[in-house]
């Protein structure tokens, strides 16, 4: 794709330092995901007539856009050693406000994977597979016993899908994944966003139902920063193509709506959000390098999938303790496996009172879901994070070390049990049975 980008560079970009190409591509990564980019390198690359990239959507070429625009940046300095500043002003400029940095840094979905692992009834944890490139997961299984796995994918090979919901299938209790699927979303509102942050549901007919989060783009700004976060849904036969269900799921006026569980419970269908705060605070954490705060979350409860009525919100005893993560239903009980210290998962009976379990599990990482296996044992999947600094004081807890990257925030790491070594299995504590 660079290739085509410079071709009708002008010859003084292409003689920039390597220093200066070197800080080029850290401001691409910066601004890769914010989609205020692509129409500023769209106003700045028409003269220079990149047409083979300037025909691509928006959502293929941000990346190529972006660097263009570092490029042509460079071509209007007075002076080629100039051109990193030139960069890192308009980088200033253009801090990315879209949904999807709200979730997390520029990129950083890049350096995320998804640790599958499976916990057999004796307790016994097992490391089964590690997915790279890939956070925000949920599971469902198909109707002919297959397993879906639908997640945020970030392949470092595949620009065009980068950042992009993608699902791969196991015909094996997640022993074996088959490679990603992009998914395709049939009929989606042309003003809506692309889909993210995934959360699936298995229906009775056999289809599934996705549920995911999105926005409608400002009319006539596109550089705009998203107004609402909202919870959209389609359904598919096949897991890969959907077919795009009319209308908002479920959203909070003046809150930032992401990272939705869902889940089909004697035939009640159950949405939970955790309270995120307002965009400004959620983005002004994120800068700070703070994790989001815990302990409340909304409730949404439906008949058919379509119409929820949002029910009394949701507290947890510890603001250290998320509504980040998955439902299971589980027989005559439904669980929600969280992000924090814990204790996980909690149940409830009626869907207001929630109980830690008796015999709780540790859980590594953060946004973990769950699915029994055909043989009752269990298989939890969570997102594992490269270690940060957060500007808060660290937690007095200390974190279980455990086979995979340090939690993003002590907050987040888990304090009990015994995980599994990356070199094979470890037998959690009795207690964690449930």
């Amino acid at each position: 794709m660079l290739e085509v980008v410079f071709r009708d560079v002008p010859t003084r970009a292409r003689t920039v330092t390597e220093r200066a190409t070197r800080e080029f591509r850290d401001a691409t990564q910066r601004l890769l995901r914010s989609p205020e980019v692509h129409t500023r390198a769209l106003r700045m690359a028409e003269p220079m007539r990149a047409t083979e990239s300037l025909e691509r959507p928006p959502h293929m070429c941000i990346a190529a856009f972006s660097f263009l625009a570092a490029c042509v940046s460079a071509t209007l300095a007075t002076q080629a050693t100039t051109a990193p500043a030139k960069v890192e002003a308009q980088s200033s400029e253009h801090v990315p406000t879209s949904t999807s940095s709200m979730k997390k840094p520029p990129a950083a979905g890049l350096a995320n994977s998804l640790c599958v692992e499976r916990m057999s009834n004796d307790g016994t944890i097992a490391r089964l597979d590690t997915l790279a490139g890939a956070d925000t997961s949920s599971v469902a299984r198909m109707n002919d016993g297959r397993l879906l796995l639908a997640y945020q994918g970030f392949p470092a090979d595949d620009k065009a899908e980068f950042n992009r919901t993608a699902v791969r299938f196991s015909p094996d209790d997640g022993r074996t994944w088959t490679d990603a699927a992009p998914i395709v979303v049939d009929g989606i509102d042309p003003n809506l966003a692309p889909p993210f942050d995934p959360a699936i549901v298995a229906l009775p007919d056999g289809r599934v139902r996705l549920y995911f989060i999105s926005y409608v783009k400002p009319e006539g700004k596109p550089s705009a920063p998203p107004t609402k976060t909202s919870i959209y849904s389609a359904v598919s036969t096949d897991g890969v193509r959907y077919q795009f269900e009319p209308g908002v799921r479920f959203t909070v006026e003046g809150r930032v709506v992401l990272d939705a569980a869902a889940a089909l419970h004697q035939g009640v269908f159950h949405l939970i959000v955790p309270d995120n705060g307002t965009a400004s605070e959620f983005l002004e954490r994120r800068e700070r390098g703070e994790a989001q705060p815990g302990g409340n979350g909304y409730h949404a409860v439906s008949k058919d999938g379509l119409a929820f009525e949002r029910v009394a919100d949701l507290t947890l005893p510890s603001t250290q303790n998320r509504w980040w993560g998955n439902l299971l239903s589980n027989g005559d009980s439904l669980l929600f496996f969280g992000t924090g210290p814990g204790p996980w998962p909690i149940v409830t009976n009626d869907g207001t009172s929630w109980e830690p379990v008796a015999k709780p599990l540790a859980l590594a990482g953060v946004d973990p879901c769950a699915i029994r296996t055909r043989d009752r044992g269990l298989l939890l999947i969570t997102t594992t994070e490269p270690a940060r600094t957060p500007a808060t004081p660290k937690s007095k807890s200390t974190p279980t070390p455990t086979p995979t990257p340090t939690p993003s925030s002590p907050s987040e790491a888990s304090p009990t049990g015994t995980a599994s070594p990356a070199s094979g299995s470890a037998v959690l504590p009795r207690d964690a049975e449930f």
